[in-house]
């Protein structure tokens, strides 16, 4: 019963926040990159958000969700793997910098913490 709250709290509040514009890519990239520790904070803030979200959104148990890591995985890690995947995916994508931040976060999750099969 909890379980079902919570779902459907995430998405009254994903339908509220709909009409707000969403960060996108370049947004995110804007503020990773950016030289004061407030940047960097709020990079990192908003990576972890995103993937605490992603995994709340699924049930991630770090061994059955979108993406998979140990449960005592550093944070910088994470959040320098998703760095890294903008960096590149630019370079090659320019286009992707309209992407919404969150699916991309997640993306890159994905592909740097893939769950073994």
């Amino acid at each position: 019963m909890i379980r079902r709250s919570v779902l459907f709290l995430i998405l009254g509040l994903t339908a509220l926040t709909v009409s707000a514009d969403q960060m996108t890519v370049a947004d995110l990239q804007e503020i990773c990159s950016g030289a004061h520790q407030a940047d960097q904070s709020a990079c990192r803030f908003y990576i972890l958000g995103a993937l605490d979200g992603a995994g709340l959104a699924t049930g991630l148990k770090t061994v059955d969700g979108p993406f998979c890591y140990e449960p005592d995985v550093q944070i910088t890690p994470m959040v320098q793997a998703v760095k890294v995947a903008m960096q590149v995916d630019l370079k090659a994508y320019p286009q992707d910098k309209t992407l919404p931040a969150v699916s991309f976060v997640t993306a890159a999750a994905m592909k740097a913490f893939p769950c073994k099969k």
